[in-house]
């Protein structure tokens, strides 16, 4: 999922320094570009597999080279997700437009709710038009009558490793004479491959 971490500069100058090297002769080392070591030493963020060269290079714990671990970093980035999905589930209810979501899923996502339990996107189709049939006809449960939902907000964002689990909450005001309003909330539970979300379990509730 992560492709790049932000690592410290000043702390890869002094290995560098130390061990007699120039940017170019770690560079060669390493089998990196002189750029590469340069946005290192500059603490901008460099590929992964990157920083393990240098950890393994310099005999160094890669903790000790990062300037965030990688799993809060990894939870942070699971976070900012969870916003971008919430967003984009949000919009594409209020519109039917689903394009937003393509970006965040795999092809060939499972997603089940407790709605439509056996459902599944099929990944032997093209991903997108199986995404859309589904998201159209099963991503929310049945409403007896007309809503609108005001105050979206998530809620209990908590991510472990590849683990997602987080809360999409709104009010629901029911277009009625007395003009009631429910508490109603969507559990999400989503599992990660590479960066694209290829699980999501979805459960619907709603107060009564």
């Amino acid at each position: 999922m992560l492709r790049g971490v932000r690592l410290d500069g000043n702390f890869i100058r002094h290995q560098r320094t130390q061990n007699g090297m120039s940017q170019k002769m770690l560079a060669d080392a390493a089998g990196i570009s002189e750029r590469t070591v340069r946005n290192a030493e500059k603490g901008l963020v460099v590929e992964v597999h990157i920083a393990s060269y240098l950890s393994a290079l310099f005999d160094v714990p890669l903790g000790d080279m990062v300037l965030e671990r990688l799993e809060e970093q990894r939870s942070k980035w699971l976070q900012k997700w969870a916003r971008k999905f919430s967003y984009a589930y949000v919009t594409s209810r209020n519109d039917n437009h689903h394009d937003d979501l393509f970006p965040l899923l795999h092809p060939a996502i499972h997603w089940r709710c407790n709605s439509a339990p056996k459902m599944k996107i099929d990944g032997s189709l093209d991903g997108r038009p199986a995404i859309m049939e589904w998201l159209q006809g099963h991503h929310c449960p049945s409403e007896p009558q007309q809503i609108s939902i005001v105050n979206e907000r998530i809620e209990r964002v908590e991510a472990e490793g590849d683990i997602l689990y987080f809360i999409l909450a709104a009010d629901w005001v029911m277009n009625d004479n007395g003009g009631s309003k429910r508490s109603a909330w969507i559990t999400f539970l989503c599992r990660f491959e590479d960066d694209l979300a290829i699980t999501i379990e979805q459960f619907n509730g709603v107060s009564f």
